[in-house]
């Protein structure tokens, strides 16, 4: 959860169906509360930002990072 430009990379979290970045500061907190009010969507957001930090920093991709620096 970030307002747009809090996030190191500047992305959108989990892309369209994670996403709770923005410049609208009313909006951001709309879609916050709604994580507070919903399970379900607490629930979504949790299994999207699972998925993206085990793809882009699970072991795998780790040692593939660490290897290009290697051959560098």
């Amino acid at each position: 959860v970030c307002m747009r430009g809090e996030s190191s990379s500047g992305a959108d979290l989990a892309g369209p169906e994670g996403t709770l970045s923005g410049n609208d500061a009313a909006a951001y907190l709309e879609r916050v509360s709604k994580l507070i009010r919903e399970p379900a969507s607490r629930a979504k957001i949790a299994k999207a930002m699972r998925q993206r930090v085990e793809q882009q920093f699970g072991w795998n991709q780790t040692v593939r990072q660490i290897e290009s620096l290697c051959d560098q």
